[in-house]
């Protein structure tokens, strides 16, 4: 796999480069923040590519056909028609599912958050606090590098509401909200002694108070 990030090359000429050096056929996946040039990258031989943030099931997905690639010995798919499918799912509207799972280092664990297990998210510096409850309503906490902005785009808009610039609640996990001074309020979440502030401009949403 090829993150291309790390590499100024374009897709197209990571693609290129490695197929002439490799004479046995290579299978490429890219990790990428840019799609624009993956349908060139596809025409050089290209397997899949992953968006970043990479999500866990799009990520074992792609481990799937790596393996059934290297396994199998019947010809490579059809490139042309790899191809017409990434250009057509670059044309339709963002239509990717509301993330369901964050990946967080707590002590030497990784874990796998459930997203609709979280009572809120909040910036902090750098890194982005997710705040949940696991199988046992054990409350947890751990920091992870994702900017909470990226992350904002990711959630079910439904379920989740920014109600400050640092901060996004689970609506679920709200027990009730209180207006404070200067046209803003705070909201109490059920069973946690924490008090989430709600900033002047996310006040619209509590328009009940």
């Amino acid at each position: 796999m090829i993150d291309t990030k790390r590499n100024a090359w374009p897709m197209t000429d990571v693609a290129r480069r490695i197929a002439r050096r490799i004479a046995r056929r290579a299978h490429i996946v890219f990790i990428t923040a840019h799609t624009e040039y993956a349908i060139d990258a596809f025409k050089h031989g290209a397997l899949d590519y992953l968006v970043k943030p990479i999500e866990h099931e799009r990520f074992a997905d792609t481990i799937a056909r790596l393996q059934e690639r290297v396994n199998s010995s019947h010809p490579a798919p059809n490139t042309e028609q790899l191809i017409e499918q990434l250009a057509a799912q670059l044309q339709r509207p963002n239509t990717n599912a509301p993330l369901r799972w964050i990946r967080a280092l707590v002590g030497q664990a990784l874990c796998m958050i459930p997203v609709d297990k979280i009572d809120f998210l909040r910036s902090d510096e750098k890194y982005t606090l997710i705040a949940w409850r696991d199988e046992t309503s054990k409350q947890c906490e751990a920091l992870i590098r994702t900017p909470l902005k990226e992350l904002i785009i990711q959630l079910d808009t439904t379920q989740f509401a920014q109600v400050h610039r640092a901060v996004v609640v689970n609506l679920a996990a709200i027990s009730h909200v209180t207006r404070a001074e200067n046209e803003t309020a705070q909201i109490a979440l059920k069973g946690r002694d924490e008090i989430l502030p709600v900033s002047r401009s996310y006040l619209h949403l509590f328009k009940q108070m």
